[in-house]
């Protein structure tokens, strides 16, 4: 049998069969002209390529179409277009020490980044000590999975995303959602004798890393983010696992956290916060706000305290020692410009690029609403929100003294904390402030009075000017959304999209300065739901 000649020539995604095919006909027919020099050799080879510009410009305007068609359910396909459309499609090049490196230079140095995060010290993870340590704490009914279901397996399969990037072992995760019937049993089997002898997969815990920029400049590592890939199988493990886990914890995690959770959001976390302060200032008070985050806290997770938490919440020795497994040895590779780098360990930090790590994030920070003596805590994640009414200074320091718990917390568990701190206080002149808790001494902070941060209760007391804020900058957000779209030049309704964003801007704006000058109060619904959205968009 002999080998099928691969073509030489890459085509646009845009090319039809039709079109390629008339191409190659028109080389054919151009050849034949040279040769000859005849004048119907001629004739015949100008015909062709008058037909083949007008499939060129046919197939473009039709690709494009489609394009912007389906916007809303292939958005991969407008990114691919745009990328189509760049200049320059190589990745950056990467500056350290003021010298250009190579793409292999450059995919070790964001190896040597990305795992400076972790600790360095392999965890001792021992589950006896672990249950030993959590003691008393044990108080909740014992959490289990001896063996996944066949309709647990399945529905994992399903959710995969067909068109994701491939892990370490290059399966794509459409094979395994389009082969559910067939490989769900046999995945079932695999999955079910891991949980039998505790014991995962070495090649299921390793991840592939892929650096995206998070802003600033391209050219340097510290700007970029890593993105944990593993293979599918261990995908669909990891989630009809933690499906299964957190069916069973979910009625004894705090209230007060707000991510990662079904029916919770960062909305339902600013709805929570505003019907608290809302009472308070629109009766003249004062709301001392503090806002927290723990800095790396996802890749700094300390394991050996994480094991302890899962002892706390109730996992049996047998749920322990499959998590013992799940988080020793885990390693990564990073992925750049085609080249790979080295592997190295992640000895800290809960599980990436799967849906466990979320939920052992969650128990981790499980407790940190119950070390609040006074003040109200809400939490999204690991962003922390501390507030308090103040009435006299003795409020004042209560609030300080329940931050210093939050610190000395963080401090035991190894994440730095407090990378932001902010105080909202009512502005304006008809209240008299109480004294700032930035003006206590020992206060933890690190940031100005003037920081970038949200300041919820000033917004309360500008109302009209914030809304006109709104307006220039839902303008702003939609031109700058719109650029890599106006570069591509293919959205004939472009100029109608961003008039009508322009335009519900406008119209929200009046009606939300005549509900509150109606009512004087933001107790309303309308101007409830109006301020939660503004303060959504951090204005």
């Amino acid at each position: 049998m002999g080998r099928q000649s691969q073509s030489k020539y890459v085509y646009p995604r845009w090319y039809t069969s039709e079109l390629i095919q008339q191409i190659k006909k028109k080389a054919k027919l151009h050849k034949h002209y040279k040769s000859t020099k005849s004048v119907v050799a001629y004739r015949e080879f100008s015909q062709c390529r008058a037909e083949v510009k007008n499939l060129i410009a046919l197939s473009r305007e039709q690709y494009s179409n489609c394009v912007e068609a389906n916007i809303k359910y292939e958005p991969r396909s407008l990114w691919n277009y745009i990328n189509d459309h760049r200049a320059n499609r190589q990745p950056p090049e990467i500056i350290e020490n003021g010298e250009v490196l190579s793409v292999g230079q450059s995919v070790e140095a964001f190896a040597n980044f990305f795992s400076s995060v972790y600790a360095g010290q392999k965890p001792n993870l021992n589950v006896e000590a672990a249950i030993r340590e959590a003691g008393s704490s044990n108080t909740v009914a014992m959490i289990s999975v001896e063996k996944l279901q066949l309709k647990d397996v399945q529905k994992a399969m399903q959710g995969l995303k067909p068109k994701k990037a491939t892990g370490p072992d290059r399966v794509p995760p459409y094979v395994l959602k389009d082969c559910c019937t067939v490989l769900a049993e046999p995945l079932r089997h695999i999955f079910n004798l891991s949980l039998k002898e505790t014991i995962v997969p070495e090649v299921w815990k390793n991840s592939k890393v892929v650096p995206v920029p998070k802003g600033g400049n391209r050219s340097r590592v510290e700007n970029y983010r890593p993105v944990a890939i593993l293979s599918s199988p261990a995908k669909v493990m990891e989630t009809a696992l933690q499906r299964s886990i957190y069916s069973q914890i979910s009625p004894y995690l705090a209230d007060a956290q707000h991510g990662f959770r079904p029916t919770r959001s960062t909305t339902s976390n600013l709805l929570s916060y505003m019907s608290d302060i809302i009472p308070v200032v629109d009766s003249g008070g004062q709301v001392d706000a503090a806002y927290l985050d723990f800095k790396k806290a996802f890749d700094m997770v300390d394991n050996d305290i994480l094991l302890k938490k899962f002892a706390e919440v109730g996992f049996t020795t047998h749920l322990l020692k499959l998590m013992t497994s799940l988080l020793t040895d885990r390693k990564q590779y990073v992925e750049y410009g085609g080249c790979k780098s080295k592997e190295y360990f992640t000895r800290s930090g809960v599980t990436q690029g799967s849906n466990m790590g979320p939920l052992q994030f969650l128990l981790m920070v499980n407790d940190l609403s119950g070390v609040m003596k006074n003040a109200k805590c809400l939490i999204f994640a690991d962003d922390v929100k501390l507030s308090l009414s103040i009435e006299n200074m003795e409020d004042c320091t209560s609030l300080q003294k329940d931050i210093d718990r939050v610190v000395l917390r963080g401090k035991l568990q190894h994440p730095e904390i407090l990378q932001r701190l902010c105080l909202s206080v009512p502005g304006g002149n008809m209240r008299r402030r109480k004294a700032l808790l930035l003006a206590l001494p020992h206060a933890h902070t690190n940031l100005l009075k003037y920081a970038p941060v949200i300041r919820a209760i000033t917004i309360l007391n500008e109302v009209a000017i914030k809304t006109d804020l709104f307006c220039c900058t839902l303008a702003e957000f939609t031109r700058c959304f719109t650029y890599p779209i106006s570069i591509a030049t293919f959205i004939s309704t472009l100029p109608t999209f961003m008039v009508t964003l322009a335009g519900c801007a406008n119209m929200a704006r009046p009606i939300f300065i005549n509900q509150f000058h109606s009512t004087n109060s933001f107790t309303s619904p309308l101007a409830f739901l109006t301020l939660a959205t503004l303060m959504n968009l951090g204005l």
